[in-house]
C-alpha cells in the first residue's frame, strides 16, 4: 500500500488526467463526476508570489458628496497605473444627511481609477445617446482606444436593437478621432451580447461582435487600419461567446459554438487562425469538445512568450462549473496540456502583466458565495490562491498595474435605488514589475 504523499500525489496526477481527457472528448464526463471529490489543488506554498493578500477598500467618490456606480463592461490599465473603468448603466449618488439620492444624468460612461483610491468621472463623447457594450484599449501615448455600441433601449431579457457602433479615444478627460464605425453590409443584424474584447497591437485593433443573416450565425469582425475601419464577416456554427487576439504573426479568434461533425455537441472551443497577409481565415482547431460539458466565457490574454486562453465549463449536472486554461503559441497552437485551474466558477475573470497574471472568480450559491484570486506563473500554472467569503455581488472587473491588483464590484443590491449600489475599489499590492 502506497504512503499518505504517493496515495495523495496518485490522486492529485489521476484528477488531473481525467479532466484533461474529459476536456479533449476522450473521457465520459460522467466517469469524471466520480473523480472530483478526490481532486486536491498542487501545493504552491513554496512558490513566487506577486499578489498580497491584504488589500484596502474604498467606494468610487468623486468628492465628498458624490459616489459613483460603473458597471464594469470595460476594465483597462493605462502604463501609468490609472485604470479605465467604462460601462453602462452609470449611476450618480448624492449624500444627503444618512442617505444617498439618486441623481439623473445621462452624460457619464465611466471613470479612472487612480490606485488605491482615486477617482475621476469621464464624460460621454455623445451625450444624450444610449451607449453600452464598453470595450477600451490601452494606447502607448497613454490615451485608451473606446468602442461602443449605440442601441435602443428595451426591456430585459430582450436585447437592445443597435443602431451604430462608435470608436474613439480619450486622456480620461478629452475625447478625440470620434468616429461612426462602418455599417454592416447586406443589413446584417448585430447583438450586443457577446461583443469581444479589443485586442490592440502595434496600431492595429480588433473586435468582434455577434450578427445573424437570416438563420445563419456570423461572426462580424471590425479591423482597424491606417485608413480608417474596416468591416468583414466569417460564417461559424451556432455560437455563443468570442474571443479576439492579435499577435506578432496572426489574428485570432477563440469561438464557442456547436460542432457540426458531431452527432451531440453543445458549445465546443475552437481556435480560428489568419496570418496578417491572408485573406481567409484558414486555420480552425477544436480545443475542447462541449458535449455535455458546454463552454462558456473564453479569453485571450496576450504574454511575452504567446497567450493564454482561459474558459468555463459547466459539469454535466448543469450546476457545477470548473475553470480551465491553455498555452498557445502566436499562431495560435496548444503548448502543453489544458490545464485545470480550480471549480465553483460562476463568474470567471483574467488579468495579465508580463508572464504573470491572476483569475478572479466568484460563486453565487448563497449561502457559499466566495471570491477566490488565483495567481499563476510564467507557465500559466495556478500558484497563489486567496479564497473568501464576499459581500460582493454582479460582475467583476479586474486589471494589474505596476504597483497594484485593481479589484472593482459592488455589494448586492436590495432594490433598484438601493444605495449599495456604488462601485467598491479594492486594491491588492502587487509586488512583480
Amino acid at each position: 500500500m502506497p504512503s499518505a504523499p504517493q496515495s495523495s500525489f496518485v490522486i492529485r496526477t489521476f484528477a488531473t488526467l481525467a479532466h484533461v481527457l474529459l476536456a479533449l472528448g476522450m473521457l465520459p464526463p460522467s466517469m469524471l463526476s466520480a473523480q472530483a471529490a478526490t481532486y486536491q489543488h498542487v501545493d504552491t506554498s513554496m512558490q513566487k508570489r506577486c499578489l498580497e493578500p491584504r488589500f484596502t477598500e474604498s467606494p468610487a467618490r468623486l468628492d465628498e458628496l458624490h459616489t459613483l456606480y460603473v458597471e464594469q463592461q470595460a476594465v483597462s490599465p493605462q502604463s501609468d497605473g490609472r485604470v479605465l473603468v467604462a460601462g453602462d448603466p452609470v449611476f450618480l449618488w448624492r449624500r444627503t444627511g444618512e442617505r444617498h439620492e439618486f441623481v439623473e444624468q445621462d452624460s457619464m460612461i465611466g471613470m479612472v481609477i487612480t490606485p488605491p483610491s482615486h477617482v475621476s468621472a469621464v464624460i460621454s463623447p455623445l451625450p444624450g445617446r444610449h451607449l453600452t457594450s464598453m470595450r477600451a484599449a490601452t494606447l502607448p501615448d497613454g490615451w485608451w482606444l473606446v468602442v461602443a455600441a449605440e442601441v435602443v433601449p428595451v426591456q430585459a431579457p430582450k436585447d437592445p436593437r443597435v443602431l451604430a457602433l462608435w470608436s474613439g479615444e480619450t486622456d480620461g478627460t478629452r475625447w478625440r478621432a470620434v468616429q461612426k464605425l462602418p455599417s454592416v453590409p447586406d443589413s446584417l443584424l448585430m447583438t450586443t451580447i457577446s461583443m469581444s474584447a479589443i485586442a490592440y497591437r502595434d496600431g492595429k485593433a480588433l473586435f468582434s461582435i455577434q450578427g445573424l443573416r437570416g438563420d445563419q450565425p456570423r461572426v462580424v469582425l471590425y479591423e482597424s487600419t491606417p485608413n480608417g475601419w474596416t468591416v468583414s464577416s466569417i460564417v461559424v456554427g451556432t455560437r455563443s461567446y468570442v474571443a479576439t487576439a492579435l499577435t506578432s504573426s496572426h489574428e485570432l479568434l477563440a469561438v464557442v459554438e456547436n460542432d457540426s461533425t458531431e452527432q451531440e455537441d453543445v458549445n465546443s472551443l475552437f481556435v480560428y487562425a489568419k496570418r496578417y497577409q491572408d485573406s481567409v481565415w484558414t486555420g480552425r482547431t477544436r480545443l475542447v469538445r462541449g458535449y455535455r460539458s458546454p463552454v462558456y466565457d473564453p479569453t485571450l490574454d496576450v504574454r511575452s512568450d504567446g497567450m493564454v486562453l482561459t474558459w468555463r465549463r459547466t459539469a454535466e449536472n448543469g450546476r457545477d462549473n470548473a475553470a480551465w486554461s491553455a498555452r498557445l503559441n502566436d499562431a495560435g497552437e496548444l503548448v502543453g496540456a489544458l490545464r485545470y485551474v480550480t471549480d465553483g466558477s460562476r463568474l470567471l475573470y483574467h488579468a495579465v502583466r508580463g508572464d504573470r497574471g491572476v483569475w478572479a472568480l466568484t460563486n453565487w450559491n448563497r449561502p457559499l458565495d466566495r471570491q477566490q484570486l488565483i495567481e499563476h506563473d510564467a507557465d500559466a500554472v495556478p500558484s497563489n490562491s486567496i479564497v473568501s467569503a464576499t459581500p460582493l455581488g454582479g460582475l467583476l472587473g479586474i486589471a494589474i498595474t505596476s504597483d497594484f491588483f485593481v479589484l472593482v464590484a459592488s455589494r448586492r443590491a436590495v432594490s433598484p435605488d438601493d444605495p449599495a449600489v456604488i462601485s467598491l475599489i479594492r486594491a491588492y499590492p502587487w509586488r512583480c514589475q
